[in-house]
């Protein structure tokens, strides 16, 4: 155990010696060197505000976390981009335990009403531990503090799996995942006519250049299409979390899933196997703080999000990042086509493309 915990430390330092460098190189000899992100690509420089300025969020924590909170963030600019406002999106934990989500905010109006879709530049964790006194300690999500206080963290609340999963230093390290489609097998969700588009979530955990897929279905078993039952893409961890009481958005990993209704599962540090449930997606149009959506009647779509480095593979499909075409040998797809998990070949759509297929969905735009 020793050996291990010594080794986890020695990795992280190892981290961010090597962003620093990559940094050093990337701006020139003449650019400062500072403390980096293992994940790529990183924010622009731009000007930074010289405080963090909370405004209220999706709940409200007492006067000392919240102050924690702030102060935490304070100590961190160093591994934030830029942002005008943060805001608590959730709270879960155990024992002494916090796991606060926060979302940093721009281009707000003089009303400061935000919504993650459209203002969010950041979207992170920040731990809270207790001190004597009823004061707080804790650490950013990025920062080498952040990767030693989860090493704290006993396993009956964070297992070593879920420590790794949560912390982006230590997730930088291990093997890419292998994705599924994030629905039933045999069943299909058709391929959203946005097609491939920024995550509008544009900076979760701090990564900038993410993009997103969105995938639509009306629940119609019988046609095939895809009950309304969100499975994990990939094994992994929750992290940062936004619950508005409307809709749920959460990371896993390197993964976004937005438009989720909320359930008791849906909390920092709840761990998932390939293939397992995660939840439900809100059907019909709705509009709250974690995400909006704008779709006909009974229909319900997972806006699905990952860091824009490198081709996107899902089961034998590959997502070309430079056209938005899904492509399989000699077969290429795009925006209508109706994609069923679990390597059953896809339907040819009908003539006159995914309206003609599905004709509930004419009029629904999704988000």
């Amino acid at each position: 155990m020793a050996l291990t915990r010594l080794l986890r430390v020695v990795l992280i330092v190892l981290s961010l010696l090597l962003a620093v460098i990559v940094r050093s190189l990337a701006a020139g000899p003449a650019a400062p060197a500072a403390e980096g992100k293992v994940l790529a690509p990183q924010a622009p420089s731009l000007p930074r505000a010289a405080g963090i300025t909370m405004i209220p969020g999706t709940l409200t924590l007492d006067g000392a976390a919240e102050t924690a909170v702030q102060d935490i963030l304070s100590r961190s600019q160093d591994v934030l981009p830029p942002a005008d406002y943060f805001a608590v999106t959730a709270v879960s934990g155990a024992d002494k335990w916090q796991f606060v989500s926060v979302a940093g905010l721009s281009g707000l109006g003089s009303d400061l009403e935000w919504n993650l879709q459209n203002h969010a530049v950041w979207f992170g964790l920040v731990i809270l531990q207790p001190n004597a006194g009823g004061s707080w300690n804790g650490a950013t999500e990025g920062t080498a503090e952040f990767s030693l206080l989860l090493d704290e963290i006993p396993a009956e609340i964070l297992d070593a799996s879920a420590r790794q999963n949560i912390d982006p230093i230590s997730r930088a390290a291990a093997p890419a995942a292998t994705y599924r489609f994030p629905w039933e097998s045999n069943t299909c969700m058709q391929y959203g006519s946005r097609g491939l588009h920024p995550a509008d979530f544009e900076g979760w955990g701090g990564i900038y250049g993410w993009k997103a897929v969105d995938f639509l279905s009306d629940g119609s078993v019988s046609s095939g299409r895809a009950p309304n039952r969100l499975l994990a893409a990939a094994a992994g961890t929750i992290g940062a979390v936004c619950n508005d009481g409307t809709s749920v958005a959460i990371r896993v990993g390197d993964l976004l899933y937005a438009h989720l209704l909320n359930n008791a599962n849906l909390y920092t540090g709840k761990t998932f196997a390939q293939g397992a449930e995660i939840g439900q997606l809100r059907p019909n149009s709705f509009n709250a703080r974690c995400g909006w959506a704008t779709q006909s009647p009974g229909w319900f779509h997972v806006h699905w999000g990952f860091p824009a480095t490198a081709p996107f593979r899902v089961e034998d499909w590959t997502l070309d990042l430079s056209d938005g075409l899904w492509r399989r040998g000699s077969e290429t797809r795009g925006t209508g086509w109706c994609f069923t998990a679990g390597g059953v070949p896809t339907p040819t759509p009908a003539p006159g493309g995914y309206r003609a297929l599905f004709p509930m969905f004419s009029g629904a735009k999704e988000r």
